[in-house]
């Protein structure tokens, strides 16, 4: 489904928590997107802890999501009770269609529930580029409100705007005397 060409404002209140509820992020008008992973990273990753995981069975012997590996996982690892699976919140907000890695989509649309193979989630990860690392850099970085244009322009005095504008009236002015000169 593609994204609406109207802008409407997105109330992140109303944002799932449960990663299997969530729709893609290619859903999101564009411009809404950095809201939107505002707001998830705000809350933070999906891990409800309390929660009765329930036991499946593998290879005759019974597994479950461990709730150890929100512990070890913390910052990214976050788990699904509609869909009993383990989903990366960093690679749900910026991985992206065309960009592949290991583990494809199962810890971004349809969910991990390999219980049997947490090998899987450090395979996740992977090296210091993988695309999990990149995505979690992506995060950081949305986060990080001093690195903002917007908020530098913000923090600009009014006095220092007036100054700006003074200098680039004056920078114009005499491009232009030179422009009407030859010069």
């Amino acid at each position: 489904i593609p994204f609406s060409t109207q802008r409407s404002r997105i109330d992140v209140s109303a944002l799932p928590s449960d990663p299997g509820e969530r729709k893609p992020m290619s859903q999101y008008h564009p411009d809404e997107r950095d809201e939107v992973r505002r707001a998830y990273l705000q809350k933070g990753p999906s891990q409800p802890r309390n929660h009765a995981f329930p036991q499946i069975s593998m290879y005759g012997n019974m597994r479950r999501f461990n709730v150890a590996w929100f512990g070890e996982y913390n910052n990214w690892l976050e788990y699904s009770i509609k869909e009993d699976a383990a989903f990366c919140l960093c690679c749900y907000l910026f991985k992206t269609d065309e960009v592949s890695h290991f583990g494809g989509d199962a810890f971004t649309s349809k969910g991990f529930r390999g219980w049997n193979k947490m090998i899987r989630f450090k395979k996740h990860v992977g090296g210091v580029n993988s695309v999990h690392n990149q995505c979690v850099k992506r995060c950081e970085d949305l986060m990080m409100q001093r690195q903002s244009i917007q908020t530098a322009l913000d923090k600009q005095s009014e006095q220092a705007k007036a100054d700006y504008r003074t200098r680039l009236t004056a920078s114009v002015d005499v491009a232009r005397l030179l422009l009407v000169e030859g010069i």
